[in-house]
Parts: structure tokens; C-alpha cells; sequence
């Protein structure tokens, strides 16, 4: 009954400190999620649809505006990549990129950073 009344740390990220400090910093994955979009929103030729963080997987959604959908892809799973280094979690998340095509109303592929060049 006590630990049902407690508040927990469910939607919070551990940030990966030095084991020489006392401190157990944690980041909220909302405030990460907004980070993400932040960093890939810089690219051009995408549009961010949605963002969703969760402690080991980080989803990206948006369209293809103009380019060529293999370099939007390097170019926002580098920009997540600097951003999660940046962050500096203690476990580091997969990174899953859905691009869809807006002009054409279909799926261009589903990446990842460990595929090169594949799509699912």
C-alpha cells in the first residue's frame, strides 16, 4: 500500500553520472522528446510529425518535403545521435526514423542507425 502511494521515477530517463558523485540525475523523456525535435527540426526538406521517447526506444515520424529521403534519414539519425550524446543518458536508446512521402501519400522506409541503406 505505501510503495502504490509513493511517486516514482516511470516517466523520467537516468542520466549517466561519474560513480564519484552521490548525485542519480534523471531527465523527463518529455523534455527529451522536445529536445529530439529541436535538434532534427533544423533539417531541411523534413517535417517533424511526432517524436515519441521511451526509455529504449526513440521514434521519429515526419514527411519528406523535398530531397532525397536517404540523405534526410543520415541527416536525422546524426542529428538524434549528437543530440542523445549530448544528453548523455546512462543507457543509450535505439533510434527508429519513419519517413513518409507527402507528395506521394506513402511510406518511404523505416531506418534505423545499425541498417545502413536498408529499409524495411
Amino acid at each position: 500500500m505505501l510503495l502504490a502511494l509513493t511517486p516514482g521515477h516511470r516517466r523520467a530517463l537516468a542520466l549517466g553520472c561519474p560513480p564519484s558523485l552521490p548525485v542519480r540525475a534523471r531527465i523527463r523523456r518529455t523534455h527529451a522528446a522536445r529536445l529530439v525535435r529541436a535538434a532534427i527540426a533544423d533539417v531541411p526538406g523534413l517535417r517533424v510529425r511526432s517524436v515519441r521517447f521511451r526509455p529504449r526506444k526513440v521514434t521519429v515520424r515526419a514527411y519528406v518535403a523535398f530531397g532525397a529521403p536517404q540523405d534526410l534519414r543520415k541527416a536525422t539519425t546524426d542529428a538524434v545521435s549528437r543530440t542523445l550524446e549530448s544528453m548523455s543518458l546512462a543507457r543509450r536508446p535505439r533510434v527508429r526514423v519513419v519517413l513518409s512521402d507527402r507528395r506521394e501519400g506513402r511510406v518511404v522506409g523505416v531506418g534505423r542507425p545499425s541498417q545502413e541503406g536498408a529499409d524495411a
